[in-house]
């Protein structure tokens, strides 16, 4: 009941005039709120000597508040259960998430069903290894790093680039497994015995994307080799980790992982090694879950939002518990509005590179499953659900291999892609403001971590 007397942004959310109560609906965001709502109104009756609410009858005009009037009826519960539900359905179904889940999932539909294909020629159902074919000209002789490359998305990402002609360095966390799959595929390889040798060479060097002092040791031999980098996928990632773990600096571990290793990486190669070696291209690989970020910013109040990302980083999300779940859709947030507001930096400086993000689609065959509960069942199901359902990840690899190569994408920067094709993401994933404060906590947080070093 306290909750509804305090004013939530600025505005009074219940208001009682007389025999009537006065609520501002766009306020009141979840089935939980709307619940003790009703509840509010029946204990108010009760003081006032009325009856309890059995039945409402709502009176609302666009742009104003609605007014709600309690008739003298027995309750027996069930319309108060009812109609708070009811409410909670239209609300919830008026958020970004699921509109945005549900048009995005429509768009593709079509896409995969029928094999349509955007306007640079591909579909869902394309994989990574028929785009870098067709584009096999412009990745010969050119240098990527993959992060995560020893599964899943990263691995099938190696794959398509370097059996055309690309030099790969493996950025792992695990160097044998990276040597395992360095091997693997210098011998598939050369058991293809094609008329045109394949010259490219596969590199494995370790980075750990959760201890920013490996990232930048990492740059740092990348800087020193002098390679000629012009290609970076920050494809690697984590996702539903149990429990709330902290990584060596201090931060969530999926943030950490999944957006601010790759954001040090990316500074720290941006100037020295990417503009160089330029035009150079940067491929943030994002997630449809960062739709997930949205449950605690309802779209009605859009132009109000912020986020908070120094207790987003500590695992702190205002009213609501941490989760694996928003944990994972904020880091994925992150990748995007960080190729939103680098694009900004990159034009301001005129710097030769530029930098999209993307949705993969969503795969059952990554490791990413391993963390939930059922997960290793979840992998072993995929097998025989994937060719009807879901994309495979030589499927899903295929729109950061065609931000990598694609032609027409030469110049174009801080979008985001889809199934081969450009999307829009959430509105949170296209505020201005909500990336510039990102990128405002980033260079804080990097700057205090490396006044510590020194």
């Amino acid at each position: 009941m306290t909750r509804f007397n305090q004013v939530k942004e600025g505005r009074q959310i219940v208001k009682v005039i007389g025999s009537k109560v006065h609520l501002d609906f766009a306020l009141i965001t979840t089935y939980h709120e709307h619940y003790i709502l009703f509840n509010i109104i029946n204990n108010y009756n009760q003081k006032v000597g009325k009856k309890k609410v059995s039945k409402f009858e709502m009176k609302s005009k666009k742009g104003q508040n609605s007014s709600i009037t309690a008739k003298k009826k027995e309750d027996e519960g069930f319309w108060t259960h009812f109609l708070a539900l009811l409410l909670f359905a239209i609300s919830f179904l008026r958020t970004t998430l699921v509109w945005t889940a549900t048009k995005q999932f429509l768009d593709g539909l079509p896409s995969y069903l029928f094999g349509l294909k955007h306007e640079f020629g591909y579909s869902s159902a394309t994989t990574g290894f028929e785009v870098a074919r067709d584009h096999k000209e412009y990745l010969k002789g050119r240098t990527a790093i993959v992060t995560g490359a020893t599964s899943g998305l990263g691995l099938e990402t190696c794959k398509a680039l370097y059996a055309n002609g690309c030099n790969v360095i493996l950025a792992v966390r695990n160097v044998e497994a990276g040597n395992k799959v360095a091997y693997l595929l210098q011998n598939a390889n050369n058991e293809k015995k094609s008329k045109t040798p394949n010259n490219a060479k596969l590199t494995v060097m370790y980075l750990e994307l959760g201890d920013l002092s490996s990232v930048r040791k990492f740059a740092q031999k990348i800087i020193d080799s002098k390679l000629p980098v012009s290609l970076l996928i920050n494809n690697g990632g984590i996702a539903f980790v149990e429990e709330l773990t902290m990584t060596e600096d201090k931060i969530e571990k999926t943030f950490g992982v999944n957006y601010l290793g790759h954001y040090v990486l990316t500074q720290l190669l941006l100037k020295p090694v990417l503009h160089v070696n330029g035009p150079s291209r940067v491929v943030n690989v994002a997630s449809l879950a960062h739709c997930c970020a949205d449950r605690n910013h309802p779209v009605t109040n859009k132009n109000l939002c912020r986020i908070n990302w120094d207790k987003v980083s500590k695992g702190d999300y205002e009213e609501h518990k941490w989760n694996k779940f928003a944990a994972y859709g904020y880091s994925k947030l992150a990748m995007i509005l960080h190729a939103r507001f680098l694009s900004v930096e990159i034009v301001e400086n005129n710097f030769n590179v530029t930098i999209n993000s993307c949705h993969p689609g969503t795969i059952l065959e990554t490791n990413l499953p391993t963390h939930v509960q059922g997960g290793n069942v979840i992998r072993k199901v995929s097998k025989f659900i994937t060719p009807f359902f879901f994309k495979t990840t030589q499927q899903g690899c295929s729109t950061q291999v065609l931000l990598a190569c694609h032609p027409k994408l030469a110049g174009v920067t801080g979008k985001y892609f889809q199934d081969c094709g450009e999307a829009t993401p959430t509105y949170l994933g296209t505020n201005n403001v909500i990336a510039k404060e990102l990128q405002q906590f980033s260079e804080r947080f990097v700057s205090k971590i490396r006044t510590l070093d020194e």
